[in-house]
């Protein structure tokens, strides 16, 4: 019988990502994933965040050479009904396969058990006592594990009894194309396109071919998926040309609809990933959000394992909860936004997902229902903070500096060295939400010298004798640049 503190089942990008972290926390760790690795797999986009996260697991050197393509011109069809040039993004685009498959390999070589492939064949016990049988695909053969807890990173293949739908549904239509096959400027940029009744994104995959993708309402596709494809393609001002062209590989469809687990924490187990919540991928982070919120759920799960008390356990339980929801909540606030700013907006297709969804009951703690009070709190919040006013960059190097009178210190829910805790956090009307720790440094701990009036430097040179140089300097640039300072009268 194998001993495990935490069986993770499916090792995408948030199984492996909670993996890795559970190991630096020195908990024992069993992976499960049915498919065979490298394994075909969209959603290659990895926005900019990523990198912070890839370090924090100390993954850097397993993922370097990582087949990508990043710093592509990116031509923009959305506001107008025009193309135009878009700034350049430092989202990158990966042979995702294989990002999977490194991590993957990163959590074995680090001491987490593997049955690959396999399938969970039997959950059994109670929380903190899990007896799990899992079948290996290929022989048959059977192993026994015993679990304190279960993360559940099956992806939209897990159970959707519990999840609620964000927005309308969406469905993603995909195919590749060779490089032969299409003109050179269809290669040369990534393209996105809002279209009468669908969005399109194209851009070069690492392996040379190009990815063409049409995002619409299910129900508008019906059985039609070659008409609907083609017709897509018609419509685009980019590659009109392609909608006669046979793709190098069968025209497929799949989920792409954004929903929110309202059970994602039960007893014994959670959720990460896609199993716990997805976003509209209008915004391409998916996978930023879902290695993050694992990395979260970890420190939660962390928490609630170490907890001597209810009180312990009942904040890591919080943690969860605000973390899923606020992500949740923000996305579909923004996505929203994004959808109304179409040039095409008043069409069906935009009008439907232009209107966060609204609070139709009074939520309750059940596991089956609508979100939390969490969730709309969190819709509802400012869609952004106040433009911070031309502040210290364009202030003499002598001019006197402090604190703005709005700023204020509440009580959050943070991290402090692995564990949640609530400590206290800062508040302006220029800040999108509260802040309590910059550069690892406690805002607070320093709240008498930063309400001071003096120069800049003279709050650095002050800062740096409590704190490394470069956190020091860090705390100033954030200060500079965060609109929470004013010149003292």
């Amino acid at each position: 019988m194998t001993e495990l503190d935490c069986l993770i089942i499916g090792a995408g990008p948030a199984g492996t990502c909670a993996a890795l972290r559970l190991l630096q926390l020195g908990y024992r760790v069993g992976l499960v994933e049915r498919a065979r690795f490298p394994r075909s797999q969209i959603g290659e986009a990895l926005t900019p965040g990523i990198r912070n996260i890839l370090e924090l697991l100390q993954a850097d050197d397993a993922l370097a050479g990582l087949p990508h393509i990043a710093g592509r011109p990116s031509v923009l069809r959305w506001e107008h009904d025009a193309l135009q040039p878009a700034a350049q993004s430092d989202t990158a685009v990966v042979a995702r396969a294989e990002f999977d498959a490194r991590l993957l390999a990163l959590a074995s070589s680090r001491g987490a058990r593997l049955w690959q492939p396999a399938r969970v064949q039997a959950i059994e016990g109670r929380p903190e006592a899990w007896r799990v049988q899992v079948v290996e695909t290929a022989t048959g053969t059977a192993s026994h594990l015993r679990a304190r807890w279960l993360f559940e990173a099956t992806g939209r293949h897990g159970t959707a009894i519990t999840r609620w739908a964000c927005a309308p549904n969406l469905a993603a239509l995909w195919a590749e194309f060779d490089a032969a096959q299409v003109a050179p400027d269809c290669l040369a940029a990534t393209r996105v396109e809002a279209l009468a009744d669908a969005w399109l994104w194209a851009s070069v995959l690492p392996s040379g071919r190009l990815r063409v993708m049409v995002l619409a309402d299910p129900h508008a596709i019906g059985g039609g998926l070659d008409s609907s494809w083609r017709r897509a393609l018609a419509s685009s001002r980019s590659l009109p040309a392609l909608a006669d062209l046979a793709p190098a590989q069968p025209l497929r469809i799949c989920s792409a609809a954004p929903y929110l687990d309202t059970a994602a924490w039960r007893p014994g187990r959670v959720k990460i990933g896609d199993a716990a919540f997805a976003l509209d991928p209008v915004s391409g982070s998916g996978v930023e959000k879902a290695m993050r919120f694992s990395l979260q759920t970890a420190v939660a799960w962390h928490t609630w394992s170490t907890s001597t008390d209810d009180a312990g356990r009942s904040l890591a339980q919080q943690y969860f909860s605000q973390q899923l929801n606020q992500t949740c909540a923000r996305h579909v606030r923004w996505c929203a936004a994004h959808y109304a700013s179409a040039w095409s907006a008043a069409g069906d297709f935009w009008r439907a997902r232009s209107t966060p969804p609204i609070q139709r009951t009074t939520p309750t703690a059940s596991a089956i229902g609508e979100p939390t009070a969490d969730f709309f709190s969190s819709l509802a919040e400012a869609p952004s903070a106040e433009p911070p006013p031309a502040g210290p960059d364009q202030w003499p190097a002598n001019a006197r500096i402090r604190l703005d009178a709005a700023c204020q210190l509440v009580p959050q829910l943070c991290v402090v060295q692995d564990l949640v805790r609530t400590a206290p956090a800062l508040t302006h009307p220029h800040l999108p939400r509260a802040v309590a720790f910059v550069a690892d440094q406690a805002i607070a701990s320093h709240w008498g010298l930063l309400r001071r009036e003096q120069t800049l430097g003279e709050l650095h040179d002050a800062l740096a004798r409590t704190m490394r140089p470069e956190a020091a300097g860090a705390m100033v640039a954030w200060l500079r640049r965060s609109g929470v300072m004013v010149r003292a009268a």
